[in-house]
């Protein structure tokens, strides 16, 4: 290898370099404003006890998941809405497809994060009767509603536009999950303390939004603005959102 082919490759890995060295990253916490309730156990009808494998017992409902210690709430969605995909770091190549499972009649993960004009595959280990049946809250792409005995591909050409999805079972209807369709890089799921963390941002104003199923856009907005630093976290601190008022 001589000094000529090598200059273009040291030039390409110091401009990456500079790139990750002047961006920044957003982090926060989301939480329960309020007594962490308990996860909610779903009854399963008697007659699908057997062929759901539950053993009799119900199935943990992970729509709302709040850790009693820190009141961090799990599952909270955090996109950044305007960024630029050819600012970000290089996407990694997937080392396995991106799954959601149905073993035990419930969806794994819970929400599912997958890059736009991306497949992805629905495992049904259990060879149980399931149809799945999307819900585009945002966008263009298509609801589909199908059978799901074995595996199954949910074609790429089926989610072009970046959108949350809702996805559930009417077969099971107590099944129900998520399809985040976004770029990964700019997408965090909270974990089960509640933190996120983006990594990687260019530095600027940018639009974000911040979304649980249970409660809906924090503060009743579509989008927050927050401005990050280069070579800094932005943080949000606690992101809180309220409990329903009962009736």
């Amino acid at each position: 290898m001589t000094i000529r082919s090598i200059l273009p490759m040291l030039a390409l890995a110091m401009a990456f370099s500079l790139r990750a060295e002047d961006s920044g990253s957003l982090k926060g916490t989301v939480k329960f404003d309020g007594d962490a309730p308990e996860q909610e156990i779903k009854e399963i009808p008697a007659g699908n006890k057997a062929e759901c494998k539950c053993a009799g017992k119900g199935i943990p409902d992970d729509k709302l998941v709040v850790d009693k210690a820190s009141k961090g709430i799990k599952w909270a969605i955090v996109r950044i809405m305007d960024i630029d995909s050819s600012k970000l770091p290089a996407l990694p190549k997937a080392e396995k497809p991106y799954t959601i499972d149905q073993e035990g009649c419930t969806f794994t993960p819970h929400i599912l994060v997958v890059p736009p004009k991306t497949e992805f595959e629905i495992l049904n280990p259990s060879k149980i009767m399931h149809n799945i049946h999307t819900i585009p809250y945002d966008s263009e792409n298509p609801t589909k509603n199908f059978a799901v005995s074995d595996k199954v591909i949910y074609k790429a050409e089926w989610i072009k536009d970046a959108d949350l999805m809702g996805i559930k079972c009417d077969i099971h209807p107590w099944m129900g999950g998520m399809i985040v369709v976004h770029d990964p890089r700019a997408c965090a799921i909270s974990a089960a303390d509640g933190t996120f963390e983006i990594k990687g941002i260019p530095p600027g104003k940018h639009k974000i939004n911040i979304f649980h199923e249970n409660f809906g856009n924090y503060m009743k907005k579509e989008t927050i603005d927050v401005d990050i630093k280069a070579g800094a976290a932005t943080d949000m601190g606690d992101v809180k959102f309220k409990p329903k008022a009962k009736n």
